[in-house]
């Protein structure tokens, strides 16, 4: 009788533990929005007729639709975005390309309506944006939050910072720092 109950009571702990995770909706949200920032590329590479290593400040910023998933307490987020960096030096450094990143975040929730969330990722930045950008790609991490303005609608407001390789030079590399926003909308359940 004893080893009945010890294989019985986990396999019936087993199954409604199951039905209960199966009952869990996991959500999906699309929006827009976009992002303006500050960044730094050191370029290295040939500067009319001798090698040269540049350090370029600049700007950029970003507007397009971005793709999350909700699986409480994480999120996973894909962009897609229109790209303009802008910087003034010995060379042109400016690009127009295609943005493009996958994340992942935690949110803690402070309230029902509000969470702060931390993420990582990385990016990539892709060619043909103009003959002489062969694209990039690196990491990123992001500070944020989520305010809720109804179940459906949500903010998404993250801080980022990203570090890779920039597509001019050789081995040139790009540091930028700057701000997003998005609204969402709940498009569906998983």
């Amino acid at each position: 009788m004893n080893i009945i109950r010890l294989i019985c009571v986990p396999l019936i702990l087993f199954a409604l533990g199951e039905t209960v995770r199966a009952a869990e909706r996991y959500y999906t949200f699309a929006g827009l929005g976009g992002g303006i920032g500050i960044n730094r590329v050191t370029y290295h590479g040939w500067v009319e007729t001798e090698q040269k290593d540049l350090d370029i400040a600049g700007s950029y910023y970003t507007a397009g639709p971005i793709l999350c998933v909700f699986i409480p307490p994480l999120m996973g987020e894909w962009t897609m975005q229109y790209a303009a960096n802008s910087h003034d030096g010995e060379v042109d450094t400016s690009v127009q390309c295609l943005y493009l990143s996958l994340a992942g975040k935690y949110f803690y929730s402070v309230k029902e309506w509000f969470h702060l969330t931390v993420g990582a990722g990385v990016y990539g930045e892709m060619p043909p944006a103009t003959l002489s950008y062969e694209g990039g790609g690196g990491g990123l991490a992001s500070l944020g939050c989520i305010v809720h303005f109804n179940f459906d609608f949500r903010l998404v407001f993250d801080v980022t910072a990203k570090y890779g390789s920039f597509g001019m030079g050789e081995g040139s590399r790009k540091l930028s720092g700057g701000a997003a926003v998005f609204i969402i909308y709940n498009v569906g359940s998983i």
